[in-house]
């Protein structure tokens, strides 16, 4: 082992374990003039997260008003995982003030669970879909909408649609039904919208302190930045680096219960960005896999140390938690430490995130980071992190 590199922020400490004899740092990845940190600057998700308004919020004060103890969002991918993890990372359910179901998935029997639960009359109900025409959201909304006006409930009184404005399919149903609807960044892909109105709306539906998301995100972009974002454009170079010799898979393993849902965002993120056919037509692509420590030592971690070496591990910690049994915590790090003594006997490169405190800033603060390494990790790859044509394939598939 060369040995490790450290970049302290605000928030957390990364520290990575590295064989290679010559430093990342001195790759050629973090040469960036000023012209490419001025992309970053003026990357869409930058501009959202400094918005004066991040909601209508007319229509917000009027959903307020009505009384309602359940909040069930429909949404499939970038249009929940956000809110997904936000709701799991600040242990929401813990401190509840209103019951959240999370519908993202096209599950019958869920579907219908989650409406034996409830009460129509004490519910509020979300659809959230990008384009409008997102074919799953259609066909909950239609099954949901069978449920409510069984009980003769006005739909356009307990109804959100959150979409982009356009002429699709939740647009035009709104406007017929009278169903209120916030309008969305339009230029910003659903994967980089966690710190969006996507996310914000519930949020402030489920009176989640969603400002501090935003204050963690912007404290570390404006920290970021007066170090010309040196922390990201090595985590950036230290999985290019290690893609060039081979190493495609990408393992995130969390040693907290409530990170799992990251880990879940997490794999979007990665995937739809890094999976991509060049204009070489060269087949590009990160395999994100999403572990949680210390259980999956006992079911995974064989095959990441005897098995290929085509793999870097990326850990988060956290050193101090909330209302935890210490002992338990304590025994937890103490796992995560031998792991990585393990790996990194074994020659496998790793990454670990040592935060703090899992609290809103923090959230706010490794969103932002993921999102700003895979922008920069495609750029040096020389694909698109934003958009998805083969995703694509399948829409077109399933419309005929």
């Amino acid at each position: 082992m060369v040995g490790e590199n450290y970049f302290n922020l605000r928030y957390l400490k990364i520290i990575s374990q590295d064989s290679k004899k010559k430093s990342i740092k001195e790759e050629s990845v973090l040469n960036f003039s000023k012209v490419n940190i001025k992309e970053i600057e003026n990357l869409e998700l930058i501009k959202e997260i400094f918005k004066d308004s991040h909601f209508n919020k007319e229509i917000i004060k009027k959903i307020k008003k009505i009384k309602y103890k359940n909040l069930i969002l429909f949404g499939m991918g970038g249009s929940s995982l956000g809110i997904k993890t936000i709701f799991e990372g600040l242990d929401y359910q813990r401190k509840k003030k209103k019951k959240f179901y999370l519908v993202d998935n096209i599950d019958g029997e869920n579907f219908e669970k989650i409406f034996k639960e409830i009460k129509i009359k004490d519910s509020f109900f979300i659809f959230v879909s990008k384009s409008g025409n997102t074919i799953e959201i259609k066909n909950l909304l239609k099954e949901a909408l069978k449920k409510i006006n069984k009980e003769k409930t006005n739909c356009s009184e307990r109804i959100l649609f959150i979409t982009e404005n356009n002429k699709s399919f939740l647009n035009n149903f709104a406007k017929k039904k009278n169903i209120k609807t916030c309008h969305i960044n339009k230029n910003l892909g659903g994967r980089f919208s966690v710190l969006s109105s996507v996310s914000i709306i519930p949020c402030e539906l489920l009176e989640m302190n969603w400002e501090e998301i935003l204050k963690g995100a912007i404290n570390t972009y404006k920290e970021l930045k007066e170090c010309e974002f040196t922390a990201v454009l090595y985590l950036a170079s230290f999985y290019h680096q290690h893609y060039l010799q081979g190493r495609d898979i990408s393992i995130l393993m969390s040693y907290k219960d409530n990170l799992n849902a990251f880990g879940q965002w997490f794999m979007q993120l990665w995937g739809e960005s890094l999976g991509k056919q060049r204009r070489d037509k060269k087949n590009i692509g990160l395999t994100p896999i999403n572990y949680i420590g210390p259980k999956d030592q006992h079911s995974q971690m064989q095959l990441v140390l005897d098995g290929p070496k085509n793999k870097t591990v990326t850990f988060i910690t956290v050193s101090k938690s909330e209302s935890a049994n210490r002992n338990l915590e304590k025994l937890s790090l103490l796992e995560q430490e031998a792991t990585s003594n393990a790996i990194k006997e074994r020659g496998i490169p790793s990454i670990k995130f040592d935060i703090k405190t899992l609290n809103a800033p923090t959230l706010g603060s490794i969103f932002l980071i993921f999102q700003l390494t895979v922008i920069l990790l495609a750029k040096n790859l020389k694909i698109n992190p934003f958009n998805q044509p083969a995703v694509e394939l399948i829409k077109k598939r399933l419309k005929s």
